[in-house]
Order: C-alpha cells, then sequence, then structure tokens
C-alpha cells in the first residue's frame, strides 16, 4: 500500500514536469514613431512584465504618411475623390520610397526594437524561435494603413509591389504563402505550440482593398481580394486546435458609437463591416473550420474585447494598439481620448460608458494542458484593465 502511495504521489510531482508550458503572446499596433518616450513606458512592461514568446506588431508600426503634429497629408483626398481620377496625382507628390525606407529603419533603431530583439536572443522558450523569413526571432510584422503609406490605403497603391520588399528587408517575410517577390501582398501563416496545434494566420488587409464605395457596377468592395480568400480558404482546411487570425483592422464589431456632448453617437471607423459580405464570408470560414478562432486586431488606438456567436461557433476577438502621443500639441490627441462601444463589446468589458483605453497593448496567454486561452489588455504601466480579460476554451 506504501508502494501505490509512492508511486502515487511521483505521478502527480511528474504531472507538471511534462505538462507543455503556456504560450504567450503579446501585441499591438499604432506606434507613434514621432514619438519614441512612449515606448520605453509601454515597451518596457510588455517585453519584461509579460514576458512573451511571441511579439506581433499589427500595423501602423510607423505614420509616415502623418507629419510630427498630426497632421494628414494631400494622401487622405482618396476618401472624398476617386482615386482613378485624381488621387495618383496627389500620391506622387506626397510618397516616396526613401521616406517609408528612412521610417521603417528610425523604428528599429529604437531603444524599445532593440530591447526587444535582445530580449528575444535571450529568451529559452522554444515558440521564441518561431519568426519570418529573415527577420528577427519572435518578432512578426504586417503593415496597416500608416506604415503603408496612405491613410486607409489599398489597393490603388502605385508602388505596393517596390513597398513590399522594403518593408520585409526591415521586418522579414511571413512564410507559408506561396508570394513571389514581384508579387502584392505579405499575408502568410505559421504553426506553433506543442505538436504545432497552434496556427497564426497573418491577413494583409492593404494590398488588395478596395475603397470603401463601388467603382463600378462591375466591381464589388471587398478587403482580401480573390488572391489571399483562395490561399485562405487552404489555411483553413489545415487541422488545428486553435487558430489566431491576425487582421489589422477590427472584423466582429459592426456599428460603431462615440459618447459625444452627453450621449451616443453613430461614428465612421474602418472595419471589415464596411466592405460588402466579406466579414461575414470570413466568420463563416471560422465557423466551419476544426478548432477554436481568435481574431487579433489593431488600428483603432483603443482596447476591446468582442464576442459573437456565429453560427452556432463562438468567435471571440480582442483589439489592442494605440502607443499614441499625449502632447497637447498633436492635433489628434482629443480623437484618442474619446469613448466608444459597439454591440458586439463584452458587457462585463464595455460598461455602458467605458473609457478609452488607449496607450495599451494586448496578450494572449494559451494553456496547452488546460486547453485554455486567456485575452488580456494591459496598461502602459504593466497592468490588466479591470475588467479587460477574458477565457475561452479550445
Amino acid at each position: 500500500m506504501t508502494l501505490i502511495r509512492t508511486i502515487f504521489l511521483g505521478i502527480l510531482i511528474a504531472c507538471p514536469l511534462f505538462a507543455s508550458p503556456p504560450t504567450k503572446l503579446a501585441f499591438t499596433s499604432c506606434i507613434w514613431h514621432h514619438d519614441p518616450r512612449i515606448w520605453s513606458e509601454i515597451g518596457t512592461h510588455m517585453i519584461h512584465t509579460y514576458q512573451p514568446d511571441i511579439v506581433l506588431l499589427l500595423g501602423d508600426i510607423v505614420y509616415a504618411d502623418i507629419s510630427k503634429n498630426g497632421r494628414i497629408g494631400l494622401d487622405y483626398a482618396h476618401r472624398r475623390i476617386r482615386p482613378r481620377f485624381i488621387y495618383p496625382f496627389f500620391f506622387s507628390r506626397r510618397f516616396s520610397l526613401s521616406h517609408m525606407d528612412d521610417s521603417y529603419a528610425q523604428f528599429k533603431s529604437s531603444l524599445f526594437y532593440q530591447d526587444l530583439r535582445h530580449y528575444f536572443r535571450h529568451h529559452p522558450r522554444n515558440d521564441a524561435l518561431l519568426q519570418s523569413i529573415n527577420g528577427d526571432a519572435g518578432i512578426i510584422s504586417v503593415w496597416d494603413d500608416h506604415d503603408y503609406g496612405i491613410n486607409d490605403g489599398g489597393a490603388w497603391h502605385p508602388k505596393k509591389v517596390a513597398l513590399k520588399g522594403i518593408f520585409q528587408s526591415h521586418f522579414g517575410i511571413n512564410p507559408h504563402s506561396g508570394l513571389a517577390a514581384d508579387a502584392p501582398g505579405i499575408y502568410g501563416s505559421y504553426r506553433f505550440g506543442p505538436n504545432k496545434q497552434g496556427q497564426l494566420i497573418i491577413l494583409d488587409c492593404r494590398s488588395f482593398k478596395t475603397p470603401h464605395f463601388k467603382l463600378s457596377d462591375t466591381e464589388s468592395p471587398t478587403i482580401l481580394g480573390a488572391q489571399q480568400w483562395k490561399w485562405l480558404m487552404t489555411q483553413l482546411q489545415e487541422p488545428a486546435e486553435l487558430r489566431l487570425i491576425a487582421a489589422s483592422i477590427p472584423v466582429i464589431p459592426t456599428d460603431i458609437y462615440q459618447w459625444k456632448q452627453g450621449k451616443w453617437k453613430s461614428k465612421w471607423k474602418e472595419r471589415w463591416h464596411l466592405f460588402g459580405n466579406e466579414r461575414e464570408q470570413l466568420l463563416s470560414l471560422l465557423a466551419k473550420s476544426t478548432g477554436q478562432s481568435v481574431i487579433l486586431s489593431g488600428d483603432w488606438h483603443v482596447a476591446d474585447i468582442s464576442r459573437i456567436q456565429y453560427q452556432g461557433k463562438e468567435i471571440v476577438e480582442i483589439t489592442g494598439g494605440g502607443w499614441h502621443t499625449d502632447r497637447p500639441t498633436y492635433k489628434g490627441y482629443r480623437g484618442l481620448r474619446r469613448r466608444f462601444k459597439h454591440e458586439h463589446s463584452i458587457p462585463s468589458v464595455q460598461a455602458d460608458m467605458p473609457p478609452s483605453r488607449w496607450q495599451n497593448f494586448g496578450t494572449v496567454t494559451i494553456d496547452w494542458s488546460r486547453e485554455q486561452v486567456h485575452l488580456a489588455s494591459y496598461t502602459k504601466e504593466g497592468r490588466i484593465f479591470p475588467g479587460y480579460e477574458y477565457w475561452v476554451s479550445f
């Protein structure tokens, strides 16, 4: 009897030693590269307090198309004037590949990025080896509109292939996309976790995106384009217990409201809902695929956790980022402090009048042994926002 108890006790002690350690992913977006003093505060906690295995830079790594005081250049005209007629005139005057190259280099030379690179060189976790081709270990990047060169930009970018080469020379190439070097697009996919049961899919929401309005009766709005959709369908047919879908702009939110003058008013913000049925197409694909799906998004400068039951399956989205300046001279400072909500925000996370959670980063902690995912939004002081966390089982 004593021998049996000893063996049983030994098994209990040994089990944690064989359990797979949690995978920790931190992500952010909208990093105001004109004011790097903010990065040292947020970045230190993201790297050394949370200690991630993977860091995902989810677009707007630089704001190359906006001046230091927050004023948008003439490139913004495409939202009011059809780009096929007049936009190239403005664009050719404002855009410079060398300027984009310099902006990327400025960000990579920052103390934040150097600290991040140094951290992963000495980080022992196996998942830290996850990396883009010719990129830095543990760091995965995708662009959004401001590091793409055009605010709310899309497929009409006349130099998007050349810019792709510059971006990838700084941040690496997302693998498993089948894309040629002279083709547009920077999407890709990764496998991670024990037995590679996790899948991280990086979507390119810029290279193929049409404007928000229809250009003709024969054209429909799209955000991914036919080629990327075909690739994505193939990726979602692969078996996986957990899928992380990285989209630089939010997917689940439909109607957005802003708290203004004592009441909620409808607000325009870029999101998948603006592009015909593509939001429903993506959610339907995720609902039919194996495993649990979690969407990671950025762009809005606020933290948010959303949930939707779609075709009988729960799909959750966490939005994070907004490493922006708080200097009064910045034109967009007031806008960053406004309050937003939408109908799919989780009630325990966003109350009727939620404060805007700017200057934040998001985290995804995957407990493989318990088959649970912990989603959370962190303050710039390295603490979880009260209530801004959610658990998902897979």
